[in-house]
């Protein structure tokens, strides 16, 4: 081979080892980089300038490829399931960036998933599943989260609703399929301090009861309601708990870095007073023992005196001059005049009626004498006959009239027929 093929295939293995240590550094040692590829050789580069036959063939030795190259595809990277964290936090962000008016569920779910590139198909299977259950159950959880922002405003940020509402439908709906110890490693995925507050409502009974389960039935059956309550509160043990354990962590990040040591340290002295009960042992060098100080116990209140309503006072008699006459059966002497005057003319009114009535009444028209009797006789006559004539007693027709009987001659012409 030339002297300028060996120096060439010479610097080609020495950019190859160069390309090789920094595709190590980048790709952590999994796959071998691609090799350098030959420069193109093209026309120009050959006409170029005024060059010797010689000069031109070292040119096309250099340029042209003496040997074929195989290329070399970078493989994918080994496919891994998703932590946690990710996990709810690819729900969150495909909940806030749907738009319901614009595009559908299932289209918007695709394109995230493509756009992010999530190849695990158990991931891509949870992400979608909080999405879809997040739209489609929006009004129980957004009543829920509502809530929880009106009783807890001060503890959340309005910036978590939605990472709420992921939880809330994982909480509410997904509880008994994810088990407790998965679902406590989805929460672990976010500090404490977000935690908290969602946990505290979620398993307050009373709220359940008495807030969310009147706005529920606006919306569901109440069987269906029930078993949701029901679920929910069979992890009532298991969230207190965790409740406890999130509580300390809070109020431990509120003291300080060095709070967590202190507490640890009181807690292994604690346990070393539990472990000896009283017992002889070892002398405790340089360790604080707290024990409690002796105080009198507190009396106990007494007892509220009953209540006694004041009696009312008895007032004292109305005087009998200050009273009324005719309240004590005494009549004024303007009273006593007008019973006198009612007294009289009830007097006068009884002897008129009397002589009234031992005088008879005399008309004249009585006395004058009348025909009266036989008007009366001649009138029910009339009537009686008119009653038999209707009836038919008395009454008797007429002869049919005999024109019937007498019928005229008629001449026959030659016109009229047989």
């Amino acid at each position: 081979a030339p002297d300028h093929l060996d120096a060439r295939g010479d610097r080609r293995v020495a950019s190859g080892s160069a390309g090789r240590s920094v595709g190590e550094g980048k790709m952590g040692g999994g796959a071998d980089p691609l090799p350098r590829r030959p420069t193109a050789f093209t026309s120009a580069t050959l006409q170029a300038g005024d060059s010797s036959d010689a000069e031109d063939e070292a040119m096309r030795s250099r340029y042209l490829p003496t040997t074929e190259v195989a290329m070399v595809t970078i493989p994918d990277a080994p496919l891994r399931p998703m932590a946690p964290g990710d996990l709810i936090a690819r729900a969150t962000e495909m909940l806030a960036s749907f738009n319901g008016d614009k595009v559908s569920p299932d289209a918007h779910a695709e394109r995230c998933l493509d756009e992010w590139r999530v190849r695990e198909a158990s991931d891509a299977t949870f992400i979608r599943q909080c999405f879809y259950g997040c739209v489609r159950y929006a009004k129980m959880l957004g009543a829920f989260t509502k809530t929880m922002y009106h009783a807890r405003g001060g503890d959340i940020l309005r910036s978590d609703r939605d990472l709420y509402t992921v939880y809330a439908y994982l909480l509410l709906l997904r509880l008994d399929e994810l088990g407790w110890d998965q679902f406590a490693r989805l929460l672990g995925a976010n500090s404490e301090q977000k935690m908290l507050p969602l946990m505290k409502f979620a398993f307050d009974e009373r709220v359940l009861d008495d807030v969310m389960r009147d706005q529920w039935l606006k919306i569901y059956d109440p069987p269906w309601v029930d078993n949701v309550l029901a679920s929910l509160l069979s992890w009532r043990h298991e969230a207190d708990d965790l409740v406890a354990r999130y509580e300390d962590e809070v109020h431990l990040a509120k003291l300080g870095d060095g709070a967590r040591e202190k507490h640890q340290s009181w807690m292994t002295t604690d346990a070393i007073e539990d472990e000896l009960g009283g017992r002889k042992g070892p002398k405790l060098n340089g360790v604080t023992v707290p024990k409690p100080f002796k105080l009198h116990p507190p009396k106990p209140k007494p007892l509220p005196a009953r209540y006694q309503p004041p009696k009312k006072p008895k007032p004292k008699p109305v005087p009998a001059s200050n009273k009324p006459l005719w309240e004590i059966g005494e009549l004024t002497a303007e009273q006593r005049e007008v019973r006198r005057a009612e007294e009289v003319n009830a007097a006068r009114a009884r002897q008129k009626l009397e002589e009234a009535n031992r005088m008879a009444f005399k008309l004249a028209a009585v006395e004058r004498p009348t025909n009266l009797d036989e008007v009366r006789a001649e009138v029910e006559n009339e009537r009686m006959k008119h009653f038999l004539a209707a009836r038919g007693d008395g009454f008797r027709a007429r002869p049919m009239p005999s024109f019937y009987e007498e019928w005229a001659g008629v001449e026959r012409t030659s016109t009229s027929g047989p």
